[in-house]
């Protein structure tokens, strides 16, 4: 009986692993074809005469929506001194404020940093029975490929996690949120191809 050579095996593992029907069940998964958004621009019109709390609320974004709220709170490890809605706290670390009147929770640029996003959710979800925004960072951004190429990563030094469309939904779903609304977002001058977009944005009841 001959011996198979290492490019038989190969090619017998490569065609195994295009025409496997369990293996593309498992890991093969459509991505919405849907629209592209400017991240901030969505985020201001849904808190728009509303109650927010801004989790991850340092930064130009949270002062944009203190013009346009009814209210906004606001929770972020950095100090903001002399504002009264402010929590500063670490997320995961100390229990989030329990607001009753808050109508829209604001998640932005802030799960690809926890250690625990799991935990973080739960905890979200036990206390906040409503509209909740989620944006990350698409794993599978453009940007990307040019820095690899050079043998580099771009990437923010604080992340310990990059999501894709599929591994998002996925958590989110075992911690009991229900995806109302999907978009991809961009820098509106530099649009790319939809599912190498630089983010995602997930709407969520």
């Amino acid at each position: 009986m001959s011996q198979k050579t290492l490019d038989q095996l190969h090619q017998e593992l490569c065609q195994y692993r295009n025409h496997d029907a369990d293996y593309h069940d498992r890991m093969v998964h459509e991505i919405p074809d849907t629209e592209v958004i400017e991240r901030q621009t969505f985020i201001l019109k849904k808190c728009l005469d509303k109650t927010v709390l801004d989790i991850g609320c340092f930064g130009h974004l949270h002062r944009e929506i203190k013009k346009v709220a009814k209210v906004a709170y606001g929770i972020d490890h950095k100090m903001i001194p002399d504002d009264p809605t402010f929590f500063q706290l670490e997320l995961t670390r100390s229990p989030l404020p329990e607001l009753k009147d808050v109508e829209v929770v604001i998640c932005g640029e802030v799960v690809e940093h926890l250690s625990n996003p799991g935990l973080f959710l739960e905890e979200l979800r036990a206390k906040y029975h409503c509209e909740t925004i989620f944006s990350v960072p698409n794993a599978f951004g453009s940007f990307h490929v040019s820095w690899i190429r050079q043998g580099k990563e771009n990437v923010n030094e604080d992340h310990v996690a990059y999501y894709t469309y599929k591994t998002f939904t996925t958590l989110l779903k075992r911690y009991g949120y229900k995806v109302s609304e999907f978009y991809w977002y961009d820098n509106p001058d530099q649009v790319q191809r939809q599912g190498f977009n630089e983010g995602m944005v997930f709407s969520t009841i």
